[in-house]
């Protein structure tokens, strides 16, 4: 019997300790997360201003937008433009030039060498055309050098087929002229 009551003691310890270290490991995580200094990935910002709308053969820009509100400069090294946004769009250039850029199946990756000092903003411009019609949209992300590391904005622009132009009136009637009534 007594042997019976040692094997349930340690059979209860083991389930109660393989319980209770993790819920005490995660709180430890939590707590040191809440209790460290920000970090230079919520001070690195950046944003993607890109046209809502476009006609095919429209030429626009894709501006992607970082700002650094650190007290050091930061690097942009390359920014990744979705294959699921590109699709639909021809590239022409970009300001500033990129330094190489790579396709892969799910992004495009432009390499910089763009520095930003503290408390400023960089820009870098996609000089693009419409090619082809549909919504397109994926993410944009900004690789960054020291704690900000790689940043994610999302992009979305609809492409649609040109509206027929009319250019002149259907028959060949005068066009109605409306004048003001005698007083």
């Amino acid at each position: 019997m007594a042997k019976l009551q040692t094997h349930t003691l340690l059979a209860t310890a083991l389930v109660t300790l393989t319980l209770l270290v993790p819920i005490g490991v995660g709180a430890g995580i939590v707590y040191y997360i809440y209790n460290q200094p920000e970090v230079a990935v919520r001070q690195v910002l950046v944003e993607a201003i890109a046209p809502t709308q476009v006609e095919e053969g429209e030429i626009f820009e894709l501006k992607v937008i970082l700002q650094n509100n650190t007290d050091q400069a930061v690097n942009l090294n390359g920014l990744d433009l979705a294959v699921s946004y590109c699709e639909g769009f021809v590239l022409f250039a970009t300001t500033p030039e990129y330094l190489t850029q790579d396709e892969g199946r799910l992004f495009r990756a432009f390499e910089f060498n763009l520095p930003i000092e503290p408390g400023k903003n960089a820009q870098v411009a996609f000089r693009m055309q419409a090619v082809n019609a549909g919504s397109w949209s994926g993410d944009i992300d900004a690789r960054v050098s020291g704690s900000a590391g790689t940043l994610t904005t999302k992009v979305q622009t609809l492409a649609i087929v040109p509206s027929e132009r009319i250019d002149a009136p259907i028959d060949d009637s005068p066009p109605i002229s409306i004048e003001p009534s005698p007083e």
